[in-house]
C-alpha cells in the first residue's frame, strides 16, 4: 500500500474514467480504480484507517439491502453493489442473469435512490449478459464493472469494465507484477503517438501542397492531445484519404475499437485489508475537445 501511495500513481474518478473511455480524456501513465466488493464490516474497521493515512480515492460497491451506512471517509465513495440481487437464482448464478432487464432496473433504481448517485454499478459474483447490461442503461446507469481480468482501454464496453483482482495472501511483488504489464504498454503506445505525432508534422511544413492527407481515425484524436497539432492529418499508418475543402484538414471521429488501447487498471481489493493507490494533489485532468487547438495535459 504504501507503493503505490509514494510512487506517484493517479486515481481517477468516475467521470474521468468515462471520458477516458470516450477518448476524450488523458489519464497519466499511472492511473488506477480501486474498488471494495460488498462493504462488509471488515473494509470500514481495517481499510478505512489505511485509506485516511494515505487519502486513497476508493471506491466501496455497496449491497444497499445489507446496508446503508454513510461514506466513513471522503475518500470513499459508495456506488451500487444492487439493491438485493446479491443472491444465487434458480440456475445457481446470480440473479443479475435470471431477472428480466425491467426487473433489473427496479432494483438499480432503489438502490441509487439509497445512494443518490446512478455512476456505476459492480455486478454481483460477476454475472452478466446482455439482459443485464440493458437493465443497468435502462436505470441510468453509465457503466458496470465485471470480475473478468484486464485493463480499461479506450474503447472499452462501459457495461463490462474489466478487473486486477487483489487477493488475501499477495505480497508486494506480486502487486507491482500484476500491475506492471499495464505500465509497458501505456508507455509503447504512447511512444507510438509521440513518433507518429513527428512524422506528421514533418510533413505537414515540408509539403504544405499536398491535397491527399493520411488520416488513421482511431490514433488522430490522441495525437492532438499530445502535441497540439489536432489540424495536421495522422501519418502513422501509410494510407491515404480523400479530405474535403482545400486545405481543409479533416478530424474524423475516434473510433471506439482500437485492439491496443491505453490501459488504466481498475483494482478491486479481493480482501478488505488490501487498500492500495493514493490521488495525488495535483487536481482533476481537463476534458479535451480533440477539435479545438489545445496543448495536451
Amino acid at each position: 500500500m504504501n507503493h503505490i501511495a509514494t510512487t506517484g500513481f493517479y486515481l481517477p474518478t468516475w467521470d474521468e474514467l468515462s471520458a477516458f473511455i470516450d477518448g476524450r480524456l488523458y489519464l497519466p501513465n499511472h492511473s488506477v480504480v480501486i474498488t471494495d466488493d460488498d462493504a462488509d464490516q471488515s473494509w470500514f474497521d481495517l481499510a478505512v484507517p489505511v485509506i485516511e493515512k494515505y487519502q486513497v480515492l476508493s471506491t466501496s460497491f455497496m449491497i444497499t439491502a445489507a446496508r446503508q451506512d454513510p461514506a466513513p471517509s471522503p475518500f470513499v465513495q459508495r456506488r451500487s453493489h444492487t439493491h438485493n440481487m446479491h443472491q444465487a437464482g434458480a440456475n445457481g448464478q446470480g440473479q443479475m442473469v435470471n431477472l428480466s432487464a425491467e426487473e433489473i432496473a427496479a432494483d438499480l433504481n432503489t438502490s441509487g435512490d439509497i445512494l443518490g448517485v446512478r455512476e456505476v454499478v459492480a455486478y454481483p459474483y460477476g454475472h452478466y449478459n446482455d439482459t443485464a447490461k440493458q437493465g443497468v442503461a435502462m436505470a441510468g446507469y453509465e457503466m458496470a464493472r465485471t470480475i473478468e481480468p484486464g485493463y480499461v482501454s479506450i474503447g472499452t464496453d462501459k457495461f463490462a469494465l474489466p478487473v486486477v483482482r487483489i487477493n488475501y495472501g499477495m505480497g508486494l511483488e506480486a502487486l507491482i507484477n500484476q500491475i506492471a504489464d499495464a505500465m509497458v504498454r501505456r508507455q509503447i503506445f504512447f511512444e507510438r503517438l509521440v513518433r507518429s505525432a513527428r512524422r506528421c508534422e514533418a510533413e505537414f511544413f515540408f509539403q504544405p501542397r499536398i491535397r491527399q492527407h493520411r488520416t488513421v481515425p482511431e490514433e488522430r484524436h490522441l495525437l492532438g492531445a499530445v502535441h497540439g497539432h489536432s489540424q495536421h492529418p495522422s501519418c502513422a499508418q501509410r494510407r491515404r484519404q480523400e479530405c474535403g475543402g482545400d486545405r481543409q484538414h479533416r478530424l474524423a471521429e475516434p473510433s471506439r475499437d482500437l485492439g491496443y488501447g491505453d490501459p488504466t487498471i481498475t483494482c478491486d481489493v479481493e480482501d478488505s485489508r488490501w487498500a492500495v493507490g493514493r490521488r495525488p494533489h495535483h487536481g482533476r485532468r481537463d476534458i479535451i475537445d480533440p477539435h479545438e487547438h489545445e496543448e495536451g495535459v
